[in-house]
């Protein structure tokens, strides 16, 4: 026995100007107001635009039979008496275009569909009326120089024009003469010291001795971090006296907070003592410079 499985699905206007589906009345308007398509919706139903017409478009797909053998043709038999609605089967192939209807008032506008592939290039039209000149194009570049022509006739001689303006300035002239001698200016410096135990008037300190000075004086920093909250905070450095030179100061940066810093020697080594009395203070930084001096 043979199972059919798929079938075209009758699709119709009916009398009353509704949508038919195998003899099944919609109840939706071909015409009129929806003026729309049957299509099948993502559950398979037929829908007349947002309509679900609860009628599936494709049945349930059913066992396959076994193969019988093939019978001779019969005679065209008799058309049978409608039989019930089958099951709806799968989407059949489209069939003829039905005759024009009737145009119904215009619909509601749907949504804007993707755009389609563009078409193949039509041919070439007609030569249009030629249009309005166009606006002046770009200035185009200096053609080259012509001939000169032949020299006119003299004019007569024309008003005097007005004062052009000032030309650049020109090249500079040659060399002048030699002036006069001018009056003589003061004496300056004539006796140039080169050390710092003159001191008589009218010498100047030659330039060398700037180098000399600076290397006179020379400093050592230590940096020391208090961390501490008690009211005394002591911090110990010690310092050697390089050869050649004497202790000269000590000096602190720190004027935010009390500091006390003195130096104890012995020979050429110097101990600092360096005390913040801080309070509750923590953090603190204090900058202790040892200042030497060439002997």
């Amino acid at each position: 026995m043979n199972e059919t499985t798929s079938f075209i699905p009758e699709i119709y206007i009916g009398e009353n100007g509704n949508w038919y589906i195998n003899d099944y009345d919609t109840g939706v308007r071909a015409r009129g107001e929806d003026g729309i398509t049957p299509h099948i919706g993502a559950n398979g139903n037929w829908f007349i635009g947002e309509t679900d017409t609860q009628v599936a478009a494709a049945g349930p797909k059913g066992d396959k039979g076994d193969s019988g053998d093939t019978g001779p043709s019969g005679s065209q038999g008799l058309t049978g008496a409608t039989g019930p609605q089958g099951l709806t089967g799968p989407q059949g192939l489209t069939g003829p275009q039905g005759p024009t209807g009737a145009t119904g008032p215009q619909g509601a506008t749907g949504p804007k569909g993707d755009t389609g592939a563009a078409g193949p290039q039509g041919p070439t039209g007609a030569t249009g009326p030629k249009g309005d000149p166009g606006a002046a194009g770009p200035q185009g570049p200096k053609g080259d120089k012509g001939d000169t022509g032949a020299t006119g006739p003299q004019g007569p001689k024309g008003d005097k024009g007005d004062t052009g303006a000032t030309g650049p300035q020109g090249l500079q002239g040659i060399q002048g003469p030699k002036g006069d001698k001018g009056d003589e200016g003061p004496a300056g410096p004539v006796n140039i010291a080169n050390n710092l135990e003159t001191l008589e008037e009218g010498f100047a300190l030659d330039a060398r001795q700037g180098k000399v000075l600076k290397d006179n004086i020379i400093s050592h920093t230590f940096t020391n971090v208090f961390t501490g909250t008690s009211q005394v905070i002591g911090k110990v450095n010690a310092y050697t006296v390089p050869s050649g030179y004497k202790f000269l100061a000590l000096s602190t940066n720190q004027t935010n907070h009390t500091v006390i810093a003195y130096a104890r020697f012995s020979g050429t080594s110097i101990t600092t003592d360096v005390f913040n009395i801080a309070g509750n203070d923590v953090n603190v930084t204090v900058e202790t410079t040892i200042i030497c001096q060439r002997q």
